[in-house]
């Protein structure tokens, strides 16, 4: 399990695949939210 998990880096990279953005975690789990027309290409950024 990876620790310290960069929060702030994710929203940066996720923000221009869609709108509605939320994050949320802490510093070993993340969870994502996106309205996005590809959702593929949110995948493959994960």
């Amino acid at each position: 399990m990876r620790h310290n998990l960069p929060m702030d880096t994710l929203r940066q990279e996720l923000t221009s695949y869609g709108d509605c953005l939320l994050v949320v975690g802490d510093d070993q789990a993340a969870k994502a939210h996106i309205h996005a027309n590809h959702p593929g290409l949110v995948l493959e950024c994960g």
